[in-house]
C-alpha cells in the first residue's frame, strides 16, 4: 500500500549530491521495517527528514541551520524556520506532513519519555516511511530540482531482500 509513496526515495546514487545522512536513514528505515523493528523505522524516518531539512536550509534559505548561539537547529526549529520563510520555500502543506512525522517519531521514539502500553505498529512504520518518501519526492522533484538527476525505483516492501540485490 505504501510502496507507491516510497518510490523515489531509494533510487539515487551518491554522485547526485543527495545527502548521505538522508540516504543512510532511508536505507536503515527500510531494513528496520523488513524485520518488524517498527520503532527504529519510525525514528530513522524522522532522522531522514531532519537530514533533508538541514541539507535544504542553506540551499533554500541561504544560511546555515544554526541558532543565535551557534547551535545546530533541531527538527522542530528547522520546520518553524521554513514556515517563517517569506516567500515560501517549502509549501505549508508539506511542512505539516513533515511535522506529523516529527510528532510520530518524538515519543516514544526519538526521546526517552515513554507512553504506557504504547507500541509502534507496522502501520506507524509504513506511515513514517511513506511520509518521508513523499516529502523527499516532492522536495527533489518540485522544490530543489537543481540537485542532480532524479529517477524513481518501485519497491515491493513485502518481498524478501537478497544480499546479492544490495550490492
Amino acid at each position: 500500500m505504501f510502496s507507491g509513496m516510497v518510490i523515489g526515495s531509494l533510487g539515487w546514487d551518491s554522485s547526485h549530491n543527495i545527502p548521505p545522512a538522508l540516504e543512510l536513514s532511508i536505507e536503515e528505515a527500510r531494513k528496520a521495517l523488513e524485520i518488524a523493528n517498527y520503532r527504529s523505522c519510525v525514528v530513522m524516518c524522522r532522522r531522514g527528514l531532519e537530514a533533508l531539512l538541514k541539507f535544504a536550509f542553506p540551499r533554500l534559505l541561504g544560511r546555515e541551520p544554526i541558532d543565535a548561539r551557534g547551535r545546530g537547529l533541531m527538527l522542530n526549529a528547522l520546520i518553524q524556520e521554513f514556515r517563517k520563510a517569506n516567500p515560501e520555500k517549502i509549501p505549508a502543506h508539506l511542512l505539516h506532513i513533515g511535522d506529523a512525522l516529527r510528532v510520530l517519531g518524538n515519543v516514544p521514539g526519538a526521546h526517552a519519555a515513554e507512553i504506557e502500553n504504547y507500541r509502534f505498529s507496522r502501520f506507524d512504520a509504513e506511515f513514517a516511511i511513506g511520509t518521508l518518501g513523499y516529502f523527499v519526492d516532492q522536495y527533489f522533484s518540485k522544490i530543489d530540482t537543481d540537485v542532480g538527476q532524479y529517477y524513481t525505483l518501485t519497491i515491493d516492501l513485502s518481498a524478501p531482500v537478497n544480499e546479492s540485490d544490495q550490492a
